[in-house]
């Protein structure tokens, strides 16, 4: 039997997604025709985090219930060009003034800027999702289909360079980008912090407790019928993501174990991982 939704539901839910994006390109054409003020005080809430740290299924949960407009990176690249250009000082966020229209996002590697992204939005509300960096290898490994023997250089996040990593070998390089993000992070005052070892072990309750430090309602009645579906399309990932720990499965060589652990070992320990 099929589980999709009936016909009308599914037109109602296209139409409404139609006449979302439609609002959306009037407003963007809009900011054009009129003056832009900084800071901007538009409250908004902002979800970032190191990628393959479960930021889409705590977005999915947290955010994602229709209040505002939420801004997802996927299939809005742009953001990612504009935060590495923001991060080596080439651009600043005045120059994306398109992102005042919306109220929640999340992009995760807007981590890498959040001292500038307060100062240009002082009302925003940070939350950071982070998750043991060994299981955040694992999890790129898996979602890209690689291992670190025959393809972890393959990855993207690998082969970026806008961080100014200068370390050579792969599982180096995205240990480093998860301490670049988490020390990034700590600059930046009122951070709400989610560990992803938390939100397994509670899901509701972990979003619920985010809930009440972002000051923002939260439904239990939605959260329970939505707290195990999968987060992203199969598109993104055809596998059940895998809780703590999977660090462990074998994937990771005993020399990557010990890269990540040097590398991250000061976050670690202080989130716990350690």
């Amino acid at each position: 039997m099929s589980n999709k939704p009936p016909l009308l539901s599914r037109l109602g839910i296209r139409l409404r997604e139609e006449y979302e994006q439609f609002t959306e390109k009037m407003e963007i054409l809009g900011l054009r025709f009129k003056a832009n003020e900084w800071p901007n005080l538009r409250q908004q809430i902002l979800l970032v985090g190191c990628e393959s740290s479960g930021t889409t299924a705590i977005s999915k949960l947290l955010l994602r219930d229709g209040s505002g407009r939420f801004l997802y990176e996927g299939g809005n690249h742009w953001v990612w060009d504009a935060c590495n250009s923001i991060y080596q000082r080439q651009t600043a966020l005045q120059d994306y003034p398109r992102l005042q229209i919306y109220d929640r996002m999340k992009i995760p590697r807007f981590a890498s800027i959040l001292d500038q992204y307060v100062e240009a939005y002082p009302n925003v509300k940070i939350v950071y999702v982070l998750r043991d960096p060994r299981d955040v290898v694992v999890s790129a490994c898996k979602t890209f289909k690689v291992t670190t023997e025959n393809g972890l250089s393959d990855i993207p996040w690998v082969t970026e360079s806008w961080l100014g990593i200068e370390d050579q070998e792969p599982v180096a390089r995205l240990a480093r980008r998860w301490a670049i993000f988490l020390e990034q992070s700590q600059k930046t005052s009122g951070v709400c912090y989610v560990r992803y070892e938390d939100f397994c072990e509670d899901k509701i309750g972990c979003i619920v407790d985010a809930a009440k430090q972002l000051d923002i309602a939260c439904d239990r009645d939605r959260l329970t019928q939505l707290c195990d579906s999968q987060a992203s399309p199969p598109s993104t990932r055809d596998y059940k993501p895998a809780g703590p720990g999977g660090w462990k499965s074998g994937i990771l060589r005993d020399s990557d174990i010990e890269t990540i652990q040097e590398i991250c070992g000061d976050g670690m320990r202080q989130w716990g991982y350690l």
